[in-house]
């Protein structure tokens, strides 16, 4: 409390424990003159820095610090005086009721005092290995290979003769081999890397868990873009969601969303003969693997996404 308040009025001090959350109040008694000052010791310093606002210095509930001073109510006390003021008469004693409560997040507010709309986002890369086979060239030395054979034939001409006198019919030392280089291609295995990424998407404070909507869109792909990714590359993979104590304030989930990005698209596949990345359809049927859906309304009200 503030040093220039001269006592507080016995009976002040209730709190109220809600479904919505903790209240308190106290009377408090100091001279008329300095209830401006004191007025501002329990509300606390407006401070601007930039664009930003914040108040610091905000009282707190003895014993309880999540509760902060929330409003002040002046009344006069004791003998009305002759004003000095332009706002009333003066009085000997201001009478200060003080409420206070558990403030709301600020993250939750924007400048205007509505609900934020932003979410909080993370991505994670990572990457899949696909194994292909591909076709690569092979320059075979004709050189080399005519040599060795050349070789093998002279062997093999040697020991002919060797075991008689007369050559053998047809037997003829090899040609002189050229110096052409033959192209030829050959089947390899290559790994191919296709790049992922997922995206944690968090609603801070949510008063509704839109479980209809989860249930009906997990395991989809985005029909129009969302975080910056074009239709069929966004793959919604599910949510995890946890329920804030009432205690302290009114009862929200806190949401998590996970996406995983693909570049090439979730209903395209790579062809493994051209390396093209080309639709996948259902054998006997025509559908792709993922349906489309309209990932957006996941997000309950106020919250919104980029495109």
């Amino acid at each position: 409390m503030s040093s220039l308040i001269i006592d507080e009025i016995k009976g002040s001090g209730p709190i109220s424990i809600t479904q919505k959350g903790i209240t308190a109040s106290r009377i408090a008694r100091c001279r008329w003159d300095d209830w401006p000052q004191v007025v501002s010791d329990l509300m606390g310093v407006l401070i601007v820095f930039g664009n930003n606002a914040m108040i610091i210095g905000t009282q707190t509930y003895p014993g309880l610090p999540a509760l902060l001073v929330d409003s002040v109510e002046i009344s006069g006390m004791g003998k009305m005086l002759n004003s000095s003021w332009g706002w009333g008469p003066r009085y000997d004693y201001a009478k200060l009721d003080i409420a206070y409560k558990v403030p709301e997040f600020q993250d939750d507010k924007d400048e205007n005092g509505q609900p934020a709309t932003y979410l909080i986002e993370s991505l994670d890369y990572s990457v899949e290995i696909a194994t292909v086979p591909v076709k690569v060239p092979d320059v075979v030395n004709k050189k080399k290979v005519e040599e060795d054979a050349g070789d093998a034939l002279e062997r093999a001409y040697a020991a002919q003769v060797a075991n008689s006198q007369n050559p053998p019919p047809g037997a003829t030392p090899p040609e002189p081999a050229n110096d052409d280089k033959e192209k030829k291609t050959k089947i390899v295995k290559r790994h191919i890397r296709i790049p992922t990424i997922t995206y944690t998407v968090t609603i801070p404070k949510s008063r509704i868990l839109p479980a209809d909507q989860i249930r009906l869109n997990v395991g989809k792909v985005n029909k129009s873009s969302i975080f910056g990714g074009p239709r069929g590359t966004v793959l919604f993979d599910g949510p995890n969601a946890e329920r804030e104590s009432a205690f302290l304030g009114d009862r929200t989930w806190r949401i998590k969303y996970q996406f995983i990005y693909q570049p090439h698209g979730w209903n395209n596949m790579l062809n493994p003969e051209t390396l093209k990345w080309v639709p996948c359809i259902a054998v006997g049927a025509d559908n792709a693997p993922y349906e489309f859906a309209d990932l957006k309304k996941i997000f309950p009200s106020p919250y919104t996404v980029r495109s």
